[in-house]
């Protein structure tokens, strides 16, 4: 029997119930989709979890409560634009120095949604680089996020660091850069905020999905620590690349 077959045997009242509620999965949930599993975020963290065969007879969600999406949604009610730093295209921000030197670093809504970065691949090899070419690759379980520049500039200073170096001080390197350059590539202190909308709405929507969940189906000896645990390798880059303003 088709998925969409499924819904229709137990349409109420007009509406059709979510395929995992009639699986007992999660509790009542009407459709909202139309049939569009693909459009759906409960949908996707649950085919990510386990088929509905698994999650009944092994009860194998590896979800302990929502702690670490609450943990990342106070992170990023408490980032703020900061008048100081220069947004940038590409999720990268600029920090003044003098004259036209500049900290060259990655915004802050990105880094509160960085899981484990594990390796950098460092692409700054050279003095000059152009819009369009890769600065660093950061690499983690989920896989890789290429960081590109935005827009042209001249390498001053790699700064040294560590995976863990990026994600608390966002810093990469200092750099010169002409003030036309920073024109051309900057965003403003409103579409930042569409940045963080962006990430606090998928956040939330996470919470709401994992609240769902039938809780005497939830394993105690397992716990989700990141988001690509939850969602799946390939919707964490999707998340990134949504949230990223490029």
């Amino acid at each position: 029997m088709s998925q969409e077959e499924q819904y229709k045997n137990h349409g109420r009242s007009g509406e059709f119930d979510c395929i995992w509620m009639t699986s007992n999965i999660i509790d009542y949930q009407a459709c909202e989709k139309n049939f569009d599993c693909e459009s759906c975020t409960l949908d996707k963290i649950l085919k990510n979890l386990g088929s509905v065969e698994n999650l009944k007879s092994r009860g194998n969600i590896i979800l302990n409560g929502t702690d670490f999406l609450d943990k990342i949604i106070g992170k990023l009610e408490a980032t703020n634009l900061d008048p100081k730093l220069i947004y940038l295209k590409n999720d990268l921000v600029l920090k003044h120095l003098f004259a036209n030197i500049y900290y060259l670093g990655i915004n802050p809504v990105i880094l509160n949604l960085l899981d484990n970065i594990g390796s950098v691949k460092d692409c700054m090899k050279k003095v000059y680089f152009n819009a369009g070419q890769t600065i660093v690759v950061l690499n983690g379980s989920w896989g890789e996020l290429p960081v590109k520049a935005p827009m042209s500039f001249l390498l001053l200073d790699k700064l040294n660091w560590t995976p863990e170096d990026i994600v608390n001080r966002q810093w990469l390197a200092l750099i010169v850069i002409n003030q036309s350059e920073i024109i051309d590539s900057q965003i403003s202190g409103e579409e930042w905020k569409v940045e963080k909308f962006k990430a606090l709405n998928a956040m939330h929507e996470y919470k709401e999905c994992c609240l769902k969940i039938n809780p005497s189906l939830l394993a105690t000896s397992e716990k989700i620590n990141y988001i690509y645990q939850l969602t799946g390798k390939a919707e964490y880059i999707k998340l990134l690349n949504a949230v990223a303003n490029d």
